[in-house]
Parts: C-alpha cells; structure tokens; sequence
C-alpha cells in the first residue's frame, strides 16, 4: 500500500480538479469556480457560478458551511482584470474586489460591519476519466488508516475505510 497521508490524497484530487493548468483555458469570466474564503472567521468552501444572459453577467455564491446557498451576486462585472460584485445576506452586503488573473480569482471581501476577509477562486473543469482511473487504488495514511479509493461511474472518487 501507499504510505500517503489523507490530507496529501484530498489536496491531490482537489488539485486534479482545480488546477489551473489542467482546466480550459478561457479569456471570459463565466464558469465555475471554486475555492474558499475566510471572510466569516475560518476558511470555508466558496463556489461561485457566472453565466452571461443575454448580454448581462449574473452569478451566485455558495457557502455551504455557512447555510448560505444560491446567493445572487449584484452587479458583477469585469473591467481589464479587475473583478467586483456584490453579495446581499442577511447580516449585510458583502462587497468583493480582486483579480483575474491565469484563471484564478483572488482578492478581498468585507462589509459594512467591519467582517474581512479573502475570497480565493480558480475555474472548474471537468476531467477525462481516465484521471480518476488512475486515482484509484488502496493508500494508508501516516497514523495507520487505510483507505480504498475507487472511481465511480459518474467521474466522483469513493474513498472506503478498510
């Protein structure tokens, strides 16, 4: 078995799916994103989906360690590289400022009551499956767990304690 540790395997498969590198390279800000921010204290999962409509960006946020699903971004924009919208919650409108920058967005987010915070996204790209072919496999971790990992048949990784 492969003496991985778990956090190594989950980075690596996070990395498969966000790389940069590995995603479809696009000049437009529309698409999936996907990262984290730390603006409500720690770092949180952070989603974002932007879709050109008839000419207009709109978009949504998903933080769902937050419970906050399917927020509506207001007047996201792109002007050069410099990326800005807005995020009405209930405890405030969060405003968001950063930079697009090799298909990585990346900047800060704040509101009106002081809360702070970084906003980190790259551009989602679905793989071949062939990467989750190769994925597959039994790994122990550093303190003895062992884990099979197994590719579905809809491009997901199962990982089964063993």
């Amino acid at each position: 078995m492969n003496k991985i540790k778990l956090t190594t395997i989950f980075l690596m498969c996070l990395t498969l799916f966000i790389e940069p590198g590995l995603a479809v390279r696009q000049t437009s800000i529309e698409g999936n994103w996907v990262g984290g921010t730390n603006v409500l204290g720690g770092w949180m999962l952070a989603q974002v989906t932007l879709r050109n409509e008839s000419n207009n960006l709109t978009g949504a946020i998903d933080i769902p360690a937050a419970d906050a699903n399917g927020l509506q971004l207001v007047n996201p924009n792109l002007s050069a590289s410099t990326v800005k919208f807005q995020v009405p919650t209930p405890i405030g409108l969060f405003s968001f400022e950063g930079e697009l920058k090799d298909n990585i967005i990346s900047g800060k987010i704040n509101n009106p009551s002081g809360a702070k915070g970084k906003l980190h996204l790259v551009r989602y790209a679905p793989l071949d499956s062939k990467v989750y072919d190769a994925l597959g496999g039994n790994y122990k971790t550093q303190t003895g767990l062992s884990l099979m990992v197994i590719p579905t048949s809809k491009g997901q990784l199962t990982a089964i304690r063993t």
